[in-house]
């Protein structure tokens, strides 16, 4: 056979491909757990706190090659996800900020308000 070397194996020639798409799915079922992550933040209870800081540390994975094509659509539909769960996310923020602006001092518009009287009894 032109290309392999006597005594290799023909099913060593299948395993490149396959440990490829074996990583690519482990890669994509960590970010989609990181995105039902961020999912669970908007739509769950909102005293409840996260169990973790999902993307603390994170590294970008180092793939070799595309992503296969039987799993691209499952790529997309996380990047679709992720997308709608970071619009979410920076929205349940804006809010935050705003409700956090109303409760501090003078933010009402009137001015900051003192005591009127003090206690020298004590």
């Amino acid at each position: 056979m032109i290309g392999r070397l006597p005594g290799e194996d023909q099913d060593d020639v299948h395993d490149v491909p396959d440990a490829r798409a074996h990583a690519w799915e482990d890669v994509l079922a960590s970010l989609e757990r990181d995105v039902e992550a961020a999912e669970a933040m908007l739509t769950g209870p909102h005293d409840a706190a996260p169990a973790a800081t999902a993307g603390a540390g994170w590294q970008p994975p180092q793939l070799d090659g595309p992503v296969p094509d039987h799993l691209v659509a499952r790529a997309r539909d996380l990047l679709r996800r992720h997308a709608a769960a970071q619009a979410g996310l920076t929205r349940s923020l804006a809010q935050c900020r705003a409700e956090l602006d109303q409760l501090r001092p003078g933010a009402r518009g009137g001015a900051v308000r003192s005591p009127a009287y003090v206690d020298i009894s004590a």
